[in-house]
């Protein structure tokens, strides 16, 4: 993980595309779409502790309701879209989380790692859910 983030420091880049599978976490009965771009606004997050963990610990050591902020890069998740809609790539997208859901495990997660668990992810992510 440390070569990784090396890297992306590295290269600094505007965005950081992250998909994963949403695991009907997001999206319930009313919708379940293949693919769903997120180009919401930044938020403030906390993760829940998964079902079945039995406050096991995870492996980054912190609480799994600790606040984290999720940098958001709304604007270029509207023009990805755009442009795949317009490609032909039937897209759906999001501009904002429903209400009393929580964030995606799977999703969250991309920003911790080992060494920067709770700190500050620099660069604004356009998550991706696959419904896998």
């Amino acid at each position: 993980m440390a070569r990784c983030r090396e890297a992306l420091d590295a290269f600094a880049p505007d965005v950081v595309l992250v998909s994963g599978d949403d695991q009907y976490e997001t999206f319930r009965e009313e919708v379940v779409p293949s693919f769903c771009l997120m180009a919401y606004e930044d938020m403030e997050i906390r993760r829940p502790e998964p079902a079945g963990s039995r406050g096991v610990p995870n492996p980054w050591g912190r609480p799994f309701d600790m606040p984290m902020l999720m940098r958001r890069a709304p604007d270029i998740g509207r023009e990805v879209a755009c442009r795949l809609l317009d490609a032909g790539f039937d897209i759906a997208y999001s501009y904002r989380k429903p209400e009393g859901v929580p964030f995606p495990h799977a999703m969250a997660n991309t920003q911790l790692d080992h060494d920067n668990a709770g700190t500050e992810f620099p660069y604004p992510v356009l998550r991706m859910a696959v419904n896998c």
